[in-house]
């Protein structure tokens, strides 16, 4: 599975916090994300970096074949998520198909 996700329904004036334990044992990273007035939906995901490094492989690819390649990542929506999946895709690209895209008019 590419993503993990988690969903609940908030009844009313409720404080959402994420807790980070790292596995050395020290501090919890602790973030209050949300402070809800009223009713609504808390989603938490979560997307480990070898799942991104899994997708990049297959779909750089797909423009040598005639086959179109979207990237819908922007760092105004998740600057660290999709900063780091940016990062992933060119790492992939520069090591291993940077040499074959040469020339390339697709």
């Amino acid at each position: 599975m590419f993503t993990k996700n988690q969903e609940i329904r908030v009844p009313g004036q409720e404080k959402e916090n994420s807790f980070l334990q790292p596995a050395d044992g020290s501090q919890p990273i602790r973030l209050t994300i949300h402070e809800f007035k009223g009713p609504g939906i808390l989603q938490g995901s979560t997307t480990p970096i070898n799942q991104s490094i899994v997708f990049a492989k297959p779909a750089l690819p797909m423009p040598l074949d005639n086959q179109f390649l979207y990237g819908l990542n922007k760092d105004t929506i998740s600057k660290t998520y999709d900063a780091r999946f940016r990062q992933i895709f060119q790492e992939e690209f520069e090591k291993n198909w940077k040499q074959k895209y040469k020339g390339c008019r697709n």
